[in-house]
């Protein structure tokens, strides 16, 4: 048997190296390290002590204690915590010498120090608990009546010899009424509102004993917590779904490429500025497939170490991928800005413009593209496309044109030859093809061949198979009334040429004429006396013949006035 006070006397369960179980008379269960028994444990005292705390129980002359629980609540937990029995034998018979009744809580604490007491002393003394406590409730019971006895009878052995004393008067209880129940005594005071309340009235809580307003009024607080919490508890649940719904991205898979980039990556953080480390780094994630983080290792390398356009390319290919073109186009844009000449760079914003099916802007790119190279296989094809899809079908003929002239293997295509009559006899493009006959001299010192625009003004033209677009001088342009267009810039067969891109609306060289003739205004002179450069953008309007002999370019009508069905010219 150990005693743990103020739990009372505990039974052990379980005992082994490092642990104690006690299980203890109101059913809790304790576990107690040796450390804890050393502090918190004791043994049963010894019979002598055992005998006093006897003595103190019988005596006749006890005082009663007639004051609540409350009020001596610290003085009788030290009483309990020091351990010694006969003062808590002299506790309880203080206790039990209060005749008037007690409330729920000292009922409770009366009853708990009589089973701790009353069991230590039969387990010592070798009496049953149930004959202790009769003999001593009934001694309480009679002491008023024998004031003058020294002790009730003996069931154990004998005990030192107690002086009588004269019993103390009982005190005067002031007569309280319950503030619910004028008829009932109050047995004890509301600690949240000091009201005085009945033992029916009383309603247990952590605080002590409530009246029913408190109480409620303390569980409706408690209710409004709970609620509050599971609100909180609720509103963090719905945010953290909607992250893992909408924010959350699970670790990128680089499968055969996961200890490749670890190394690369490993090798960037030791040098973060290195343009070769982290250019490997960049096309090593768009080949894996981690286009986002691409994106981003990019631009963080671009704002801590400087420009640098290369990376362009790679971030301009990894938000393509990812669908978001604005910033792809945004990309594409600044390796235009500075390198105005490449042609990749055009097609390369022309493709993401069709994706976006902003065919305008893809048109204006792809012209520009085939400006700069005339030679070009697939680009013609994509603008015809986007100028289809922009409704301006007539500005794929030239691109169609040029292509054939450049790669006759093209010349045999049955379907490329049935799409560029189709186009020259729908009603949007009537007027587009050559009409009539001409003889133009190539030999180098000929004299320049008299073109007539616009049926306005005639000038004097070179004339070129190797230069894309008709060429016009600034001043013969404005004499002719032409308006400004957009910049361009034109390969002509020698260099890039800038300028302003037109349309003329009619152009004639002898009886040759066609309509809608795409031209390039320059600021550069051309040979001596030259207003302009007849251009394949006129030339291949017609069936074209060269004379190797008189070094003549003969032009003839491209197009039969009835063609026979099922042939393409």
């Amino acid at each position: 048997m150990l005693v743990l006070p103020p739990h009372g006397p505990g039974r052990v369960v379980s005992a082994d190296g490092e642990r104690i179980v006690l299980i203890f008379p109101a059913g809790h269960q304790l576990e107690l390290t040796d450390a804890d028994c050393l502090d918190d444990l004791r043994l049963p005292v010894d019979a002598e002590t055992a005998r006093a705390a006897l003595a103190a129980l019988r005596e006749t002359g006890t005082r009663p204690d007639p004051r609540p629980f409350a009020d001596r609540f610290e003085e009788r937990m030290a009483v309990i915590s020091s351990g010694e029995l006969p003062a808590m034998a002299r506790l309880l018979r203080s206790l039990l010498a209060n005749p008037g009744p007690a409330s729920p809580g000292e009922a409770r604490f009366r009853q708990s120090l009589e089973d701790q007491v009353l069991s230590e002393i039969g387990e010592v003394l070798g009496l049953e608990k149930s004959m202790l406590r009769a003999e001593i409730h009934k001694a309480c019971a009679e002491a008023p009546a024998e004031a003058g006895a020294s002790s009730a009878p003996e069931l154990s052995p004998a005990a030192p010899p107690q002086p009588a004393l004269e019993p103390a008067p009982a005190p005067r209880r002031p007569e309280v009424a319950c503030y619910r129940h004028p008829d009932a005594r109050a047995s004890d005071t509301c600690p949240g509102c000091l009201r005085p309340i009945c033992d029916v009235c009383a309603m247990p809580s952590a605080t002590g004993f409530l009246c029913p307003e408190c109480n409620r009024r303390r569980r409706r607080r408690g209710l409004a917590l709970k609620l509050a919490f599971a609100a909180l508890a609720l509103a963090a649940a719905g945010v953290g779904l909607i992250w893992l719904l909408t924010g959350y991205e699970p670790a990128f898979d680089y499968g055969p490429y996961e200890a490749k980039v670890h190394r690369v990556s490993k090798r960037l953080e030791k040098d973060p500025c290195d343009r070769v480390k982290m250019l490997n780094l960049a096309e090593l994630l768009l080949e894996s497939g981690d286009y986002r983080r691409a994106v981003e290792s990019s631009q963080r390398f671009i704002e801590r170490c400087g420009e640098f356009s290369r990376l362009l390319w790679i971030t301009y290919e990894a938000n393509k991928r990812m669908g978001q073109y604005d910033q792809a186009i945004a990309d594409v844009t600044q390796l235009v800005q500075e390198h105005p000449y490449d042609k990749d760079f055009r097609w390369w914003r022309a493709e993401v413009h069709a994706r976006k099916r902003d065919w305008d802007a893809a048109l204006a790119d792809y012209q520009q593209s085939l400006g700069l190279q005339p030679k070009l296989r697939s680009i013609p094809f994509d603008l015809s496309r986007a100028a289809r899809q922009a409704r301006r079908p007539c500005e794929g003929i030239f691109a169609l044109e040029q292509l054939v002239y450049f790669h006759p293997q093209y010349a045999a295509d049955a379907n490329l030859l049935h799409r560029l009559e189709t186009l020259y006899r729908s009603d949007e493009c009537q007027g587009m093809a050559g009409t009539g006959h001409a003889a133009l001299a190539m030999e180098p010192g000929a004299a320049l061949a008299q073109i007539r625009v616009d049926d306005k003004v005639a000038g004097r033209f070179e004339v070129s198979l190797d230069t894309s677009l008709t060429l016009l001088c600034r001043d013969f342009a404005r004499r002719v009334g032409i308006q400004p267009g957009v910049p361009f810039l034109v390969w002509d067969g020698e260099q890039v040429r800038s300028g302003q891109r037109v349309v003329l609306q009619r152009v004639q060289v002898e009886d040759a004429l066609c309509q809608r003739v795409p031209a390039v205004v320059i600021e550069q002179a051309l040979g001596e006396g030259a207003d302009g450069r007849l251009g394949l953008s006129f030339l291949t309007r017609f069936a074209l013949r060269l004379d190797p002999d008189s070094q003549t370019l003969e032009l003839s009508p491209k197009l039969t006035e009835n063609p026979e069905p099922g042939r393409a010219r």
